[in-house]
């Protein structure tokens, strides 16, 4: 009895190292697909590479290096097997994009299910109370939720160089005329504050529109 006892553990134990030996597989063959869909970076460091236990074809990995201008980045990538190969559904530095793994998945590997359109497509986002538009994300969201969207017919150039002079000139008001838009502090369903206050802004040339959320 004892040597069978003995002889559960042993094949238990070959098991667990053999699961242990096949994440760590998983984890080098993520790291290698990611370096090598890459160019310009250094000091790269990842963390949290793991498969998806709700669906092993799923993965996430988290990364942060230093870009070719200098400046520290950090980006959360979503893979997806499809055979025995990795192909990328969303690579994002913050929330991924809702197309990257159903809404179940995205919550086991992030930690919530919460998900953007990639920027350049259009989606709907509450201008003022009960009044929805179509806009395009320019900046997603962020840590704290800053983005800039813009409308069609206004280049995402066009929005930046707007925020700009929020950003700038105009911080310390409530109005500003940034040729040709106009635009105003917005926050909690009222305007009159300053944009240093509120960080929002809608500005609008006609149908043109410019949406600023500085966190």
């Amino acid at each position: 009895m004892r040597g069978l006892t003995a002889l559960a553990l042993v094949l238990a134990g070959a098991a667990l190292g053999g699961c242990g030996s096949s994440a760590q597989s998983a984890r080098s063959s993520i790291e290698q697909f990611i370096r090598a869909n890459q160019t310009g970076v250094t000091h790269q460091r990842f963390y949290d590479v793991r498969v998806s236990r709700l669906d092993p074809k799923y993965a996430i990995a988290r990364e942060e290096y230093t870009r070719a201008d200098g400046k520290p980045w950090a980006e959360v990538w979503i893979l997806r097997r499809d055979g025995s190969a990795w192909r990328v559904t969303s690579r994002e530095n913050m929330a991924p994009t809702c197309s990257a793994a159903p809404a179940k998945v995205r919550k086991e590997l992030i930690g919530f299910a919460a998900c953007y359109p990639p920027v350049g497509v259009y989606t709907s986002l509450v201008w003022t109370s009960g009044h929805n538009v179509r806009v395009r994300y320019c900046a997603r969201p962020g840590g704290p939720g800053n983005f800039v969207a813009a409308s069609s017919g206004v280049t995402c150039a066009t929005a930046a160089a707007v925020v700009r002079e929020l950003e700038g000139r105009c911080y310390q008001s409530e109005r500003c005329d940034v040729a040709p838009f106009r635009c105003r502090s917005y926050w909690n369903g009222k305007f009159a504050a300053p944009f240093q206050d509120v960080h929002h802004a809608l500005c609008n040339d006609g149908t043109r529109r410019v949406f600023w959320d500085g966190g």
